[in-house]
């Protein structure tokens, strides 16, 4: 094997060096083309960077979602989300009050910063009014103390509260002396079986004189609340015994819905609530019983709904209407069925919803309909919801009724004598396509009818056919 001589390595490394000093030319090179495309990078000014922080605030403010996949602290949705963008928008969105007046925060998801992210949250706030929710058990977070010391600090604020919490939580608030001077909506939802002898005393009469509405998923029992001055009350899951004691405590309760647990007497008397003007009866889970309305007369009823309820008899519903329907001007009715001779009861009523399936046959409402003073004789508006029909269905579908309707909708328009005119009918399918087997000729009466002035919609939620 022949030697390499030092004259052709010494060559080669000449070679080499030249190439590195040509490489090391080439890196200078794009190193300053970096430099030179970072500066115009540099120069850029991003529109939305240019714009004044009173319009970015306005902006952020419309930036939190209508609904939810957790609560407000979740950092990928705003407000939080805006914070981690910049430190620009994160200055913003810290002095913009409107982002942090909402405050829905559970104490089991985030129990060892609960204290701390609400005290953050609603200092925040500034002096924005707030909404406040507040859920979980409240009663196993650290620094109980602090949360309650900024709770009280804020609850002057406070314009909607809701508290869903077990019932130790709730006594661990008890005895807090707390003022609610804009309190206007107050929502108390418990777990545990509430069996303290004494109410828990949150909300004092004198401390809460804007409250007006309560909806609450509790026996009324359990809270002392300013009852008197409250004229909107829905109770949910509550037995008929609370329902009853509820009213009682309310004396100005104007608007009252309940969805009503079964534990009723077998003879209940009736008892007269003479300043409820809307009641509704509602179906929640488990609780559903329409039988509350045998112990109850609404001498001042104006707008009655009954709602996917059971138990619903109608000899109870008639001898209810017939104590108190004489002022009634709202009927809806879902998910029960109802006689025609119940309607003739309420000579009063100007506006009537009901479910396709309330009425067992729907020519039983439209033959008489248009020359029978005796059956709605003031309605002014008829909305039937949730047709269907086809095959084995027990609701009517839209054809159905448009071909049993036309010929007393047009009577009914003509106002004859002892009829109010009929101002809006609407007729709402529940399948995408209603007017598979409605012919042009059966639709003709109704576009008349609309062309003559008269509110006419047939068809799904959202597209009329007329």
């Amino acid at each position: 094997m022949s030697l390499v001589s030092s004259a052709s390595l010494r060559a080669q490394a000449t070679d080499l060096t030249s190439a590195i000093s040509r490489q090391q030319h080439i890196l200078d090179g794009l190193q300053t083309q970096l430099q030179n495309v970072q500066h115009q990078l540099d120069a850029i000014v991003y529109p939305v960077l240019t714009l004044p922080p009173e319009i970015t605030s306005e902006i952020f403010v419309q930036c939190p979602p209508d609904r939810r996949m957790l609560d407000v602290v979740n950092p990928t949705e705003a407000p939080l989300l805006l914070t981690h963008v910049c430190s620009a928008w994160r200055n913003i969105a810290v002095s913009t009050p409107a982002l942090w007046s909402t405050l829905e925060i559970s104490a089991t998801r985030i129990a060892p910063y609960f204290s701390e992210i609400a005290k953050i949250w609603l200092q925040r706030s500034g002096q924005r009014p707030l909404s406040v929710r507040i859920s979980g058990y409240v009663s196993q977070i650290e620094r109980l103390d602090e949360f309650l010391k900024a709770f009280g600090q804020h609850s002057g604020r406070m314009r909607t509260l809701k508290l869903t919490m077990h019932e130790e939580s709730f006594e661990v608030m008890d005895g807090q002396r707390l003022a609610f001077p804009l309190l206007q909506f107050l929502n108390i939802s418990t777990s545990g079986n509430p069996g303290r002898p004494n109410p828990v005393t949150i909300f004092h009469d004198d401390d809460v004189p804007a409250l007006r509405e309560v909806f609450m998923r509790s026996p009324p029992s359990f809270f002392a609340l300013p009852w008197k001055q409250l004229t909107k009350f829905t109770g949910e899951r509550i037995s008929a015994a609370d329902c009853r004691k509820a009213l009682r405590l309310m004396p100005n309760l104007v608007d009252c819905s309940f969805a009503v647990l079964e534990d009723f007497e077998d003879v209940i008397p009736a008892i007269s609530y003479p300043s409820i003007e809307s009641f509704t009866l509602f179906k929640k889970n488990l609780s559903y019983s329409a039988a509350i309305l045998a112990c109850l007369t609404l001498p001042g009823l104006q707008t009655l709904k009954i709602l996917d309820t059971a138990d619903f008899d109608g000899d109870i519903f008639n001898a209810f209407l017939l104590r108190s329907g004489s002022r009634l001007q709202k009927l809806v009715i879902s998910g029960v069925q109802i006689e025609i001779a119940s309607l003739r009861r309420v000579p009063s009523l100007v506006d009537l919803e009901i479910s396709a399936r309330a009425i067992w046959d729907i020519r039983d409402l439209f033959r008489p309909f248009g020359h029978d003073v005796t059956l709605l004789p003031r309605l002014q508006k008829l909305s039937i919801l949730g047709c269907r029909g086809g095959p084995g269905s027990r609701r009517a579908s839209v054809s159905d009724i448009v071909r049993v309707a036309a010929a007393p909708m047009t009577a009914r328009m003509n106002a004859p004598d002892g009829f109010a005119p009929l101002q809006l009918f609407r007729l709402v399918s529940d399948i995408r396509s209603p007017a598979s087997d409605c012919l042009d000729d059966e639709l003709l009466p109704f576009k008349r009818l609309k062309a003559a002035g008269m509110d006419i919609h047939i068809g799904t939620a959202t597209e009329s056919l007329v």
